[in-house]
């Protein structure tokens, strides 16, 4: 059941005029001071179960950023879902992060049927540091940058936190 509702949310997420990536860029959006990153992140990502259609990237908008998930997380839990980026084909995927939040990523074919399993990130400070203490990340100038893909449409669900 729950899976049905998030796939439901999914799809009014699509046709509702919600915030993205694309309108971040143009600027008809501006993070407010207290979700946005001090640095932005400028992810690459690597599917792993074969080459998706799609791609989509999804903010979970009334989920915190700074709340510990011991348990891990599920994005079912979240009822204001708000499609970030959509990506059409591609084997390495780089997508710009500005705002603190909980995404989702999830792997697509041509039918609509996931390839893989979704992985979900908890973006905020603490994550910027412990990609850069890991090294998955670097600061070059103004922006960190992934140095090794996260690895989505995985053989299980994955959440990545660093709380």
């Amino acid at each position: 059941m729950k899976n049905i509702i998030f796939i439901l949310a999914i799809a009014l997420a699509t046709v509702s005029n919600a915030q993205s990536l694309n309108e971040i860029l143009d600027g008809v959006y501006v993070p407010s001071t207290s979700s946005e990153l001090s640095t932005p992140l400028l992810l690459t990502m690597n599917p792993q179960n074969g080459k998706p259609q799609e791609v989509l990237v999804l903010r979970l908008d009334d989920v915190s950023p700074d709340k510990l998930y011991e348990g891990g997380f599920d994005p079912s839990q979240s009822e204001d879902i708000i499609i970030y980026a959509s990506f059409i084909d591609g084997e390495v995927l780089s997508l710009p992060l500005f705002q603190k939040g909980v995404y989702t990523i999830l792997c697509l074919d041509e039918f609509g049927n996931y390839i893989g399993e979704r992985v979900s990130i908890l973006v905020n400070e603490k994550f910027i540091q412990g990609i850069i203490d890991s090294g998955y990340a670097e600061k070059r100038n103004s922006l960190i940058v992934s140095t090794r893909p996260l690895r989505i449409g995985r053989d299980v669900p994955a959440f990545v936190s660093f709380n």
